[in-house]
């Protein structure tokens, strides 16, 4: 007779939850830290960039290897060299395969400081990162995602020797670091999400942390 006592049971909260919460809570402590800076600024505009620099730096150390993330922009051989680059807050790429077409630099020298130029077919995903969640914020970031639409008309063959299009397995999603009491019944932000919807691949909004009462 089997010993049930020695079977293994999913525990809840499983191995590995702490940590990953812990890495949460440093992200929003950088972002806090970054915010009450910028109070002091006449234009507010760090701790977004900070945000966004943070959530990719959580990001690279919580994939695996293969993945890398970065800023920056998707190149097509199927759109025209006349058409506008469109930067991205986070791409999820394949660093093992795929070539960097360039860097654009900033004033930032870390690799979460990098824009990258990276080929369609090796994208994974887009993600667009905003400090608060409200109405405003969600369009623009909606708004940006939705620039993707020329890249998710199709899917290219597997034999085809030039891509054009993102893969099928391609995801798209926005992440917010707080909700503000004040706009915690703002529900057209909520309607800006449905809108999204109606794009290929896209796994909804995600706020990290509610009700931050100043």
């Amino acid at each position: 007779m089997e010993n049930d006592h020695s079977k293994l049971k999913i525990q809840i909260p499983n191995l590995g939850w702490e940590q990953f919460l812990i890495a949460r809570e440093e992200t929003l402590a950088a972002y806090d830290n970054a915010r009450l800076h910028s109070r002091k600024r006449q234009v507010q505009t760090r701790h977004g960039v900070v945000a966004e620099a943070e959530f990719r730096k959580w990001l690279s150390n919580f994939l695996p290897k293969r993945y890398g993330v970065s800023s920056g922009f998707i190149i097509s051989q199927g759109l025209p060299n006349s058409e506008k680059l469109i930067h991205y807050d986070v791409i999820i790429y394949d660093q093992l395969e795929s070539p960097i077409l360039w860097i654009d630099g900033s004033p930032d020298s870390s690799v979460q400081g990098r824009s990258l130029a990276i080929p369609v077919e090796y994208v994974h995903g887009v993600i667009e990162v905003k400090s608060a969640f409200n109405k405003k914020s969600v369009k623009n970031a909606v708004e940006q995602l939705a620039k993707l639409k020329p890249l998710m008309e199709d899917i290219d063959p597997s034999n085809h020797p030039t891509k054009f299009y993102l893969s099928k397995n391609f995801f798209c999603a926005t992440v917010f670091f707080e909700l503000r009491k004040e706009n915690e019944m703002e529900f057209a932000a909520l309607d800006e999400l449905v809108e999204a919807s109606a794009l290929r691949g896209f796994y909804g909004g995600y706020i990290l942390r509610g009700d931050n009462s100043e």
